[in-house]
């Protein structure tokens, strides 16, 4: 459990920097909710444990990788996200997932996602570029710990 706690310190840590180097680095774009807009395609990589809520069957730490697109409207809402993770070799896709988003002023927001018939909310923290054209993704989720990448793929 100490290296998982570790793990999430050093990786809020490091979007603390990074987000430093966003925000001092001199971009058009105003850090608003507003400003996340467009087709993005995600990555993330990371481990899953087994007290995860994707893959509820897991006994041992599994290392993982989720990928998907999601599209946000500028207005706090992602209008349609799919994904898919794997964790050694299960699978578990995400399809007509909504989302809700919001950008800080600190080129900061955070994304909470409905898996479609349950109960599950899964929540992100992100830290922008100044241009909106990428961010750092990293999962907050209970039961796994993943850092990735979102790309501006489509305005």
């Amino acid at each position: 459990m100490k290296t998982y706690i570790s793990l999430n310190n050093l990786a809020i840590f490091m979007l603390g920097v990074f987000g430093l180097g966003f925000a001092s680095s001199g971009g058009a774009q105003t850090c608003e909710t507003a400003a996340l807009k467009g087709t993005y395609i995600l990555n993330q990589t990371g481990h899953f444990y087994p007290s995860n809520i994707l893959f509820p069957g897991l006994t041992e730490e599994t290392p993982g990788t989720c990928a998907g697109i999601a599209i946000a409207n500028g207005k706090g809402t992602l209008t349609s996200f799919k994904g898919r993770c794997r964790a050694g070799n299960n699978s578990a896709e995400m399809i007509n997932t909504q989302g809700t988003y919001k950008v800080n002023s600190d080129c900061r927001g955070n994304v909470t996602l409905t898996i479609p018939n349950t109960t599950i909310k899964l929540q992100y923290f992100l830290v922008f570029s100044p241009q909106f054209n990428e961010f750092y993704i990293l999962d907050l989720n209970e039961g796994s710990n993943f850092i990735g990448t979102g790309k501006l793929a489509k305005p």
